[in-house]
This record gives structure tokens, C-alpha cells and sequence, in this order.
């Protein structure tokens, strides 16, 4: 220990004397550790950190894929989703949402919102509950317009209520519609897109209310995004190709007589799964190279400095 203390000493002693040398060194490292932690902290964010959710690894995002490679549509309808939800033997939950941008109303003060339209059985099928109050039910997806509520973000609640303890059970205003605030997410949920974290959730089925809609009655209108938690003991590929015929029966069986739609390029669909564990980021497949290629720079030029 005192070898060690001498040590010290003599190396501030020479530090001292060698300023620009220290300067230098400081400034080196600094930079050097900086640029790692900064791109560090991106690359975990967009390329490795999963959703705080029950298993993300089992959570798969749906596609729909056409014969012509460059048409890939994630969009679902939700007559669709019902009946996938209903008759499939893949998933042991599926659940659906859209993001959306509302206007929260205060008095004379409109602001514009982040949010998600979501299933009933939204954050039940994440494994997410609510740190006050409580998430949607299955009441929330029986009848359009029947349920208006909201649950809001834990950021939300304290930006706009200075985390309130009372909020649960009051109303709020989206988009000229009042709503009753049943819960407050926990802090470490933010929705499903990692570029735009989500401040309000409503039930998908408040949709014609709020967006002023008919997508819900619309089979053809494909709106909603959908998400699946693979079952225990099924694979990926024994799961996609289980949605993919359960999808082909539903869309004959709602195909006029007559109508042909087999080999038309942008209707002869097929379901695609990928990985949905990690939410949905636009960045992540733009600049998914070249954040890898950037961390091997920044790495590099820290172990110069």
C-alpha cells in the first residue's frame, strides 16, 4: 500500500511539472470516453435494449408480404385482427395498436399529444402494469365508443398533473372527447416506437370517436399494427406458417364470389414475422450498419487514447 501511495504521489509530481503533456492527456481521454459513451448509449438504445415487457423475446411484430418484393404492408384491419385473435393457435396473446398524435384540450390551452390506439388486451399481453390505478380490460374491446378511457404515461402525469396522486378517476379532454383517466404506466414504459415515446393510450375501438372514423367496421381498411406472443413450445416458423393459413382461409372466406385476386401481385399476400421485442424504430433500419461500423470507430480511437 505504501509502494502504491508513492507511486501515486511521484506520478502527480510529474503531472504537475508536464502541464501541457497532462492537458493533453486529459483532453484525449476525455474526448475519447466521451464519444464512447455517447454512441454507446444509441447504439444500446436502438440495436440491443429490448421493450421493458414480460419476454420480449417471444414478441414478434406481423407482416403481411406480397408476391412483389418491394410491397410489404404492416397494416391490419380490425375485423381482420378479431378474427386472428379469435381462431389462431400460434399466439398466446395478439394485440394490436397504432400510433397517433391527439390534441389534449385544458381550458383555453390545446396541446399536441403522442398516443396509441390499442387493443383491450394491450398491456395484459406485454406482461406491463399500470404503477397507479389500472390498465385496459376486456370490457374495453366489447362495443365502439363504449369505454372512454385513458391511461397516460408516467411522464405525461407529471409534466401536466405534477404527478397528482388524485388523477385516477378524473376526465380529460383528447380531441374534443372527454375521457376518464383509469391509471399511470410505470416509468420504464413508453410504447412501442422508441423515436416518439407514447404520453396517452385509448381503446382502439374509441377510434371512430376520436379520429371522427369508420375504419372498425372495415375489413378492406387495413389501420393497426400487430404484435403476437409466441406460445410456449411453438417456433417461430411452426407459428408464421400457422397465421399464414389461418389469414388465407379468413380472406377467402370474405371474398365475394366471383372476384379474382390469386396471383395479382400486391393481393397475393403472405404473413411474415420479425422480431418485436425490441419496439419499432425507423432509425434502427436506416442506420443499423452504420451505428456497428461507428461503435468499432469509437472503440478503436479510445484504445489510442
Amino acid at each position: 500500500m505504501n509502494t502504491l501511495w508513492q507511486d501515486l504521489r511521484y506520478g502527480a509530481r510529474m503531472l504537475m511539472k508536464n502541464h501541457g503533456f497532462t492537458l493533453i492527456a486529459v483532453v484525449t481521454l476525455a474526448l475519447g470516453i466521451g464519444a464512447n459513451t455517447a454512441i454507446f448509449s444509441v447504439t444500446d438504445r436502438l440495436l440491443v435494449r429490448s421493450l421493458a415487457v414480460k419476454e420480449p423475446g417471444r414478441l414478434v411484430l406481423i407482416n403481411s408480404v406480397s408476391v412483389n418484393p418491394h410491397f410489404v404492408s404492416n397494416a391490419f384491419s380490425y375485423p381482420n385482427f378479431s378474427d386472428y385473435r379469435a381462431q389462431n393457435q400460434a399466439f398466446s396473446d395478439l394485440l394490436a395498436f397504432i400510433p397517433t398524435q391527439l390534441e389534449f384540450k385544458t381550458g383555453d390551452r390545446i396541446e399536441r399529444v403522442s398516443g396509441e390506439y390499442v387493443s383491450g388486451n394491450y398491456f395484459d399481453a406485454l406482461g406491463v402494469g399500470a404503477a397507479r390505478g389500472r390498465t385496459f380490460s376486456p370490457e374495453e374491446d366489447r362495443a365502439p365508443g363504449a369505454q372512454p378511457v385513458v391511461v397516460v404515461s408516467d411522464g405525461f402525469w407529471r409534466r401536466r398533473f405534477d404527478a397528482d396522486p388524485n388523477l385516477i378517476g378524473r376526465s380529460i379532454t383528447l380531441n374534443d372527447v372527454p375521457l376518464t383517466v383509469i391509471g399511470v404506466a410505470p416509468p420504464s414504459f413508453n410504447g412501442m416506437v422508441l423515436e416518439e415515446p407514447v404520453e396517452v393510450w385509448v381503446p382502439v375501438l374509441m377510434h371512430p370517436q376520436l379520429a371522427q372514423s369508420k375504419f372498425i367496421e372495415s375489413r378492406k381498411d387495413g389501420f393497426l399494427l400487430l404484435m403476437g406472443r409466441i406460445k410456449e413450445g411453438v417456433s417461430r416458423t411452426q407459428a408464421e406458417a400457422s397465421l399464414d393459413a389461418l389469414a388465407q382461409r379468413i380472406k377467402d372466406a370474405n371474398t365475394p364470389p366471383g372476384v379474382i385476386t390469386k396471383g395479382l401481385p400486391f393481393s397475393e399476400q403472405r404473413i411474415k414475422f420479425e422480431p418485436g421485442g425490441r419496439g419499432i424504430s425507423g432509425l434502427r433500419e436506416r442506420f443499423s450498419t452504420p451505428l456497428k461500423l461507428l461503435m468499432a470507430v469509437v472503440g478503436l480511437v479510445l484504445l489510442i487514447a
